[in-house]
């Protein structure tokens, strides 16, 4: 195998990489056999079949004007990986601590395709980790008097400077105890800066006494209601129902605070999201599984129905309950949009709902 180092140009920047041996492709076609494109998992096969191709021939193949009808299927894969940038989900097109990182599941794949120089790329970024930032944001809210806006202001800020420094970091670390080599990924880098820029914000900009946990707990149980702590007290009402329980914190539809948000808009909000259902879904049956679904939440209840009691009403066993939840989540979570109208409703409501978390995260 040709072990010479060289450069494939990929749109953005070179790749130096390294020879591999057969045991090392078949390994990694083992770890990465869920995260590699059609393409990449084409010439990763040619690759375990002719081991002493290397990169150069692969290169080479690239580059050919002519090449014969066996390997055209090939090189239309190369070309195809070339045209979306995703030349490095080939291993012999990564460094060997970008290789290495993966086979042993320190690093996804995908992170090795990040664009970090042009504003397409550090868009899409930005679109990738939105689930990441307000996942952070979530856990200071309370803690300061700072808001949710502003905490997501400092939030997005981090994930800026994240992109600027990790784009020149070396991500390969020395622990110095052990001394062994560890990989830092994108998303843990972020993570740091994102709470880092966030705690600054909390320290240069919060002057109001942090108002412990506990008694937050203690004052929602006995006044009946949930408060938001911008204050000393934490005595700001958000909902004056005394029941409390349904799904993001009573974000249902046609209700208004004591403090008066607008529940027009929540009510139009919540319509756009059960529109956005419609539009995906085109079954006989929709309007029963919808209604599973937002009883399954407690979306427009005082509280959750269980799934034996949906079972019963509907005639149909708890698999086909759980499997009618996980579609509406999946459809929800792949609109840009849903996602979109959940962060601002979680941004108006002071809640941690295993469903809103559910649609972020997915």
């Amino acid at each position: 195998m040709n072990s010479s180092s060289f450069s494939v140009d990929c749109g953005h920047s070179a790749m130096s990489t390294h020879p591999l041996c057969l045991h090392e492709l078949q390994h990694y076609q083992d770890v990465t056999q869920k995260q590699l494109s059609s393409p990449a998992k084409l010439i990763l096969q040619y690759l375990i079949g002719n081991p002493e191709i290397g990169a150069d021939g692969l290169r080479a193949i690239l580059r050919s004007p002519t090449v014969t009808a066996s390997i055209q299927v090939v090189k239309e894969a190369l070309c195809e990986l070339k045209r979306y940038d995703r030349l490095k989900e080939i291993p012999v097109f990564q460094t060997r601590d970008e290789f290495q990182a993966v086979v042993d599941q320190e690093c996804a794949l995908d992170e090795l395709m990040l664009d970090f120089d042009t504003e397409e790329g550090r868009n899409n970024i930005t679109r990738k980790y939105q689930s990441l930032v307000h996942k952070i944001v979530r856990g200071y809210v309370g803690k300061s008097n700072l808001d949710y806006d502003e905490l997501l202001s400092a939030a997005y800020m981090g994930l800026t400077q994240a992109m600027n420094k990790y784009a020149n970091k070396d991500r390969v670390e020395i622990d110095p105890e052990t001394g062994l080599r560890r990989w830092v990924s994108f998303s843990v880098y972020a993570a740091q800066q994102i709470k880092f820029y966030i705690m600054e914000d909390i320290k240069q900009l919060s002057h109001t006494v942090r108002v412990p946990i506990s008694r937050q707990s203690a004052e929602r149980k006995s006044q009946g209601y949930n408060t938001r702590c911008f204050t000393v007290s934490g005595d700001e009402t958000i909902s004056s129902d005394s029941h409390s329980k349904s799904r993001f914190d009573l974000m249902g539809i046609g209700q208004e605070d004591s403090k008066g948000l607008n529940g027009d808009l929540v009510e139009e909000m919540w319509n756009r999201l059960i529109e956005i259902l419609r539009e995906h879904f085109h079954r006989p049956n929709f309007e029963r599984d919808l209604s599973i679904f937002l009883d399954a939440y407690g979306i427009h209840r005082d509280d959750v129905v269980p799934s034996k009691v949906l079972c019963a009403q509907h005639g149909i066993c708890a698999s086909n309950v759980t499997r009618i939840k996980k579609e509406m989540v999946k459809c929800l979570s792949a609109s840009e949009e849903a996602r979109e109208i959940v962060c601002y409703l979680l941004s108006m409501y002071d809640s941690n709902e295993p469903v809103a978390s559910l649609i972020l995260s997915a």
